[in-house]
């Protein structure tokens, strides 16, 4: 026997999880930007964020969305909401069976985040049935952002963490004053 090669194997890499890195690191450094971030703060009074509320359906994580996407513009703050339906009967129309293509869908309303954050805008979205994979490829997506990652009770992941889970038709009012205590907490918005 003769060895032309030899190495250690350090850790396995899933190809999809390479694949959006990649296509990250390149859009990245090809993004052609307009004014500054900080130009856009001193307006907006507040920081760029994207806040994901992710839940099985039926359990009031639109309406919530909705509350607090009011409360940002009633307070003089730039947010958007926007639910995966929207992006599949939108931006998705193009694909013929949504449930099929749910991994395109998931990319798309990344990449959309990753836009509305360069526009220096609070961008909140649904979206139900997602697992552990597709919130990495959201968050990996949404760079340079640092998603805020909400579920609904009763959603199940086996190793991703959410920064906050509100209970099944929560009060609104509640469910709103905990993700503005949240947005504080990270210092996106002032009192």
């Amino acid at each position: 026997f003769e060895i032309s090669a030899g190495g250690v194997i350090l850790e396995a890499l899933a190809v999809d999880d390479t694949l959006v890195k990649g296509h990250v690191k390149a859009r990245e450094f090809t993004w052609v930007r307009g004014i500054p971030a900080s130009q856009r703060l001193t307006h907006y009074n507040h920081s760029p964020a994207i806040v994901w509320l992710i839940g099985p359906h039926k359990t009031g994580k639109i309406r919530i969305a909705q509350a607090l996407e009011k409360k940002l513009i009633e307070d003089g703050r730039k947010a958007y909401y926007l639910g995966i339906s929207n992006e599949i009967s939108g931006l998705g129309s193009d694909l013929q069976a949504a449930a099929e293509q749910m991994d395109v869908h998931v990319r798309r309303l990344g990449e959309l985040g990753r836009v509305m954050y360069d526009a220096g805008v609070i961008f909140i979205a649904t979206a139900s049935g997602l697992d552990d994979y597709d919130i990495k490829v959201l968050k990996d997506l949404c760079f340079p952002a640092a998603p805020i990652v909400v579920t609904t009770e009763g959603t199940s992941f086996h190793s991703f963490n959410p920064d906050l889970i509100i209970r099944q038709n929560e009060p609104e009012a509640l469910a709103v004053k905990k993700l503005l205590d949240l947005l504080k907490d990270r210092g996106i918005i002032e009192e």
